[in-house]
């Protein structure tokens, strides 16, 4: 099986999607395996296939998934959600990532845009600014922006 996981991942790193659709749903047939679940669902996703991703990222997150692949798994999970337009689990989804992996930028910008989806403009502007301020050339400006991320709505005369 790790051979066949192994060769799946390198054609879909190839871009042989059908082909590693293939081997991976052929896996899935006899094993529930969490990480093979999780590559299934990204071959999904990369294949605009993202209905049938989400039910593999599920499951591969109830099966045990662990340490980079399960922050992948929340990633692609939430962010194939906000695709097909589940904005509120895509939300649940990336906050539970976030909960987990608390320091993860990747899942913070894909969680604004969610929240930019349901009209959470002003918590999607924060968590935007928060990843944007680790950024060196940013850091300048890092006492400005915390002082207006506070005041977004503000005007000042």
């Amino acid at each position: 099986m790790e051979n066949l996981l192994k060769k799946a991942i390198q054609l879909r790193n190839e871009q042989k999607f059908v082909q590693s659709r293939e081997i991976l749903l052929g896996l899935t047939n006899f094993t529930q395996d969490p990480e093979v679940l999780y590559q299934c669902a990204w071959t999904h996703d990369a294949m605009g296939m993202e209905t049938e991703a989400v039910l593999y990222y599920e499951k591969a997150i109830e099966q045990g998934l662990e340490g980079e692949s399960l922050r992948g798994a929340y990633i692609g999970l939430g962010s194939t959600y906000r695709c097909i337009g589940e904005y509120d689990k895509a939300i649940a989804a990336l906050e539970a990532g976030i909960e987990r992996y608390p320091d993860d930028d990747v899942m913070k910008v894909f969680l604004s845009l969610a929240k930019y989806n349901v009209q959470s403009h002003e918590e999607a502007m924060k968590l935007l600014l928060d990843v944007a301020m680790k950024t060196e050339s940013v850091k300048t400006y890092a006492k400005a922006i915390t002082f207006y991320k506070e005041r977004l709505n503000e005007i000042f005369k």
